[in-house]
């Protein structure tokens, strides 16, 4: 009985250690697993960050690169943007000016998104504003400046492209207004000039036209549900843009 409680008691303290040093291999495991995971982490954002700083060299080569060649070429003429400093207060005054009209703009486009619970932060929007204004002067046609903002846009909002299509539109709709209204504001400060000019009473008459059916299809659009059925079931109902059309309307709809 002796012999077997000694054996009895030898296993148990056999079994408890190699417990105890299961144990502590499977935790030595663990750590191992995770100092492999964060070394190759470290190193994959490591070749990210190499990477990310090899193409912005690339792409500013490719920018110099094509500087030089307009510049030889005769298509540009840098010396007469010399002619910049000898006005450089007007310079650094219009340089301000467009900087804050980008901000505003930028404003206006984040506020916009906010309404439909949609991420795009200041930064963001200012980013998209600057693309827009980048592809809008290579690209050809009104709309160039458009599509890319759209587009990455909606890379953060995924199944939310219509509504962003519809927010970057009403945006520059927004712009456009802005740019109708104030002549038509300053218009009574210049009642003798526009009585002597036809052409000029006519472009005011054609601008005050504009103005209003901006005015109009909005309020319609955004109070008038009949109106929005009907363009979307009535008009549009046989037509497989009826549920985009939907969406589209009900974007607008939700500024009311």
């Amino acid at each position: 009985l002796a012999a077997d409680l000694c054996g009895e008691s030898c296993s148990r303290r056999i079994y408890n250690k190699s417990t105890r040093r299961g144990q502590s291999n499977k935790g030595e495991g663990i750590l191992s697993i995770i100092s492999t995971d964060l070394l190759q982490s470290r190193a994959n954002a490591k070749q990210s960050s190499l990477r990310r700083s090899l193409f912005t060299l690339v792409r500013l080569a490719m920018g110099v690169a094509l500087l030089m060649y307009l510049s030889r070429s005769g298509i540009i003429n840098f010396g007469s943007l010399t002619r910049l400093l000898t006005a450089w207060p007007i310079t650094i005054a219009a340089f301000a000016i467009l900087l804050l009209d980008v901000a505003l703009m930028a404003v206006r486009l984040s506020l916009l998104f906010r309404p439909h619970d949609l991420s795009l932060p200041v930064r963001n929007a200012l980013q998209l504003t600057l693309v827009g204004f980048f592809f809008s002067m290579f690209l050809p046609g009104a709309a160039g400046g458009d599509l890319p903002k759209v587009y990455y846009a909606a890379k953060g909002n995924n199944g939310r492209r219509t509504e962003v299509g519809t927010i970057v539109l009403l945006d520059r709709v927004i712009g456009l207004f802005s740019i109708l209204l104030p002549p038509l504001l300053a218009a009574p400060f210049f009642t003798g000039l526009i009585r002597s000019v036809p052409a000029l009473r006519d472009l005011l008459l054609l601008d005050g036209l504009l103005v209003g059916g901006m005015v109009l299809g909005g309020v319609l659009c955004m109070y008038s549900e009949v109106i929005r059925h009907f363009l979307s079931h009535g008009v549009l109902g046989w037509t497989p843009l009826k549920a985009t059309v939907a969406r589209v309307l009900d974007t607008v709809a939700s500024y009311r």
